[in-house]
């Protein structure tokens, strides 16, 4: 005996949406770039408090091994500070005063807590998405996020939830290209943190494009008093490093 089913219109709309939004998230996680060495020179500014200063620098990354930032001495060109993740530290050096921090991931409890390590930074430097604990976003791991077609314009929400850290893009409805990305956490006990990304200025890295502007403001009410910073990179170019040559 044959057994006919039959899918109502009612029955079949939640899954032709579904069907609509993981095709959008993978659209979204196809603009990765192939390459794994990114290196440009680039223009830092930092602002905090009552710091505003604006030095040359230069960016170099080698996908799941390192994100360098170095700064400059203008005209000189002496290396005055460094700003060095790896999947097992970050370090922080500052050769005017002959200081160093050097941290592992696990001793920020924060960060513990919430699966943030280095491939959670990477992703955002990469302009890529992310989950908090893994080393990358699988083909099967798409479904587990959410994205708002309904919305009017061409800036379509994707976002993923876990406790209490919220992770949001904003990518294009027509390219799938991330132009922002948004890091919350909120507690009752620790208050409200958020890192928001802005990316532009996109340009050809073999056949994709990587953003060679990143925008990064970081809040927090952590603290008893609201602490903001922000921090522009703006790359004068970008180029692929060879596999010899040291990033």
């Amino acid at each position: 005996t044959t057994e006919i089913y039959t899918l109502s219109l009612h029955d079949a709309l939640p899954i032709c949406e579904t069907l609509r939004k993981l095709a959008f998230v993978q659209k979204v996680s196809d603009n990765q770039v192939y390459t794994r060495n990114i290196v440009g020179n680039m223009s830092f500014t930092l602002q905090a408090g009552d710091k505003d200063i604006t030095v040359p620098g230069k960016l170099s990354m080698r996908k799941d091994e390192i994100i360098r930032i170095q700064l400059f001495i203008p005209i000189l060109g002496t290396e005055v500070g460094r700003l060095e993740f790896t999947p097992d530290h970050v370090l922080i050096i500052d050769r005017l005063h002959k200081e160093y921090i050097k941290a592992d991931y696990t001793q920020v409890d924060f960060l513990k807590k919430q699966g943030i390590s280095f491939y959670s930074l990477q992703a955002l430097f990469w302009n890529q998405l992310l989950l908090p604990g893994e080393r990358t976003v699988k083909e099967s791991d798409l479904k587990k996020f959410d994205a708002t077609l309904d919305v009017v314009g061409d800036a379509v929400p994707v976002s993923f939830r876990n406790g209490n850290m919220t992770y949001a893009w904003t990518a294009n409805r027509t390219t799938g290209r991330i132009t922002a990305a948004d890091v919350v956490y909120k507690s009752a006990q620790n208050g409200t943190s958020n890192l928001h990304v802005d990316y532009g200025n996109f340009k050809s890295v073999g056949v994709k494009m990587f953003p060679a502007s990143l925008n990064l403001s970081m809040t927090t009410t952590a603290t008893r008093k609201k602490q903001e910073a922000k921090i522009s990179l703006e790359l004068n170019q970008i180029g692929r490093a060879s596999c010899r040559e040291r990033v």
